[in-house]
């Protein structure tokens, strides 16, 4: 078994921080990830923290579909590393900005959706599934995403993750 991690996270030049991206209200896909053809994903953890608390929850959701939305920055197997394994292969996920990638953009579809999980958060949130309870990303002949969506109830900076293992 290797997990894989993937985030949201910009990298500060000048100080070599890193940064969440900013998020306005209205639902915003915050993340997801490309399955190829005849290939699944468990999923293990999941998380989002933003740095201000809002008067109202954030809402967070996060679902598998068959339609892609387009995102500003595309992972790359650079960013997407393994977490345990140091000799372990590559993601095997579709790298694009309509494949595995993260931003701020909006919701494509509302077609084919099939809930993971759907809650409302105060600040910070993680979700760690318990060993052989994982969600299974993937329909087998065709592609599939699984998607972290976020509707935020004033503008806020919004670290988003996911570590998920590679069947």
């Amino acid at each position: 078994m290797t997990l894989y991690r993937a985030d949201n996270l910009a990298i500060d030049t000048t100080t070599g921080l890193a940064g969440g991206l900013s998020y306005t209200t209205g639902i915003k896909v915050a993340m997801q990830l490309q399955i190829p053809d005849n290939a699944v994903i468990r999923l293990v953890e999941f998380g989002w923290s933003q740095d201000v608390a809002t008067a109202t929850l954030t809402l967070l959701k996060i679902q598998t579909t068959d339609t892609a939305s387009t995102l500003t920055t595309a992972l790359s197997t650079t960013l997407v590393k393994p977490l345990i394994d140091r000799d372990a292969r590559a993601s095997s996920l579709t790298m694009a900005t309509t494949g595995s990638a993260v931003g701020t953009g909006a919701l494509t579809s509302r077609t084919s959706i099939r809930d993971i999980a759907g809650l409302y958060i105060p600040q910070v949130y993680e979700k760690i599934w318990p060993l052989g309870t994982y969600p299974i990303g993937g329909s087998g002949t065709a592609e599939n995403f699984v998607q972290v969506l976020v509707n935020t109830t004033a503008t806020v900076n919004g670290i988003c993750w996911m570590v998920w293992d590679e069947a």
